[in-house]
């Protein structure tokens, strides 16, 4: 399946679904493990930071051109993006849906995709 778990150092975009808590214990998770952690907007970034554990988190918000998917491309290549977790809420509703176009390029650039909160805990501790 040439999937590759990524690296500490390296970053990893967060969105979806900020209603629910299983976005922030994901962050919680890996925050120690020295990712990079990135937010497509400011409601995820406040989210994120809010609700960590320790209040320590912190989320820098990227740019997110949802039309132009060479300039999103050159957007993951800048900041590292090597990994995205997005909780779906719903279908989405048009195609320049902010978590639709996450998801979509993410499986596009061949960027592994995290879509269920679950699969934290199959990483070794």
């Amino acid at each position: 399946m040439n999937f590759r778990l990524p690296n500490p150092g390296e970053g990893l975009l967060f969105g979806g679904d900020v209603s629910k808590p299983e976005l922030a214990k994901i962050v919680d998770y890996l925050k120690p493990l020295g990712y990079k952690l990135f937010a497509a907007n400011p409601e995820v970034k406040r989210h994120l930071e809010e609700a960590s554990a320790d209040g320590s988190t912190t989320v820098e918000v990227i740019e997110f051109p949802k039309e132009d998917k060479r300039a999103l491309r050159e957007v993951f290549q800048k900041y590292d993006i090597r990994g995205v977790f997005n909780l779906a809420k719903a279908r989405a509703s048009s195609l320049v849906d902010e978590d639709y176009v996450m998801r979509r390029n993410a499986v596009d650039f061949g960027v592994p995709l995290f879509m269920e909160p679950k699969v934290r805990s199959l990483a070794p501790k």
